[in-house]
């Protein structure tokens, strides 16, 4: 199952009404990488964004068949959201592992806030790759050799 809220070439409609029309939504703000549509805006050179497990040919600004890898946002509720096909990892403000994916640039490991035991390590290699490991326990001081690379 693919995370639908973090398009990359998706239209908010509400870009389209005035900046006076839109500061009348009392949800217009959101974090550093959020959009009025609940989406993700992808931060070069930080880790906001959709990733994916296959990189795109040179000049391809269309994704093929649907290749769901990683995703990590802030949420309405200033929650850091980061999940794969079949896990998700969530980190509050003020706990000790958050750093908002939008100013995240080079590798930080974020602890589950609800759950401990499972965590996801991320190490920004590029503008373009991302190094990923998940697991259970706590958090290792530095990236596991056994990392996942995925691509924007």
């Amino acid at each position: 199952m693919g995370e639908l809220t973090s398009l990359l070439h998706a239209v908010c409609p509400y870009d389209y009404y005035s900046e006076e029309m839109r500061a009348g939504f009392a949800w217009w703000e959101g974090s550093t990488g959020s959009t009025r549509c609940g989406g993700q805006v992808d931060v070069p050179g930080a880790l906001a964004g959709a990733w994916f497990q296959t990189p795109l040919p040179s000049g391809d600004t269309m994704h093929g068949p649907v290749d769901w890898g990683f995703v990590a946002k802030v949420e309405a509720d200033r929650v850091m959201y980061s999940a794969g096909p079949n896990w998700e990892v969530r980190v509050r403000p003020g706990d000790p592992t958050f750093v908002d994916p939008a100013l995240m640039t080079t590798e930080n490991c974020y602890q589950h806030f609800r759950d401990n035991a499972i965590w996801v390590y991320v190490k920004l290699l590029s503008d373009m790759e991302l190094a990923l490991v998940h697991g259970e326990g706590q958090c290792p001081a530095t990236m596991p050799s056994n990392h996942t690379t995925y691509y924007r």
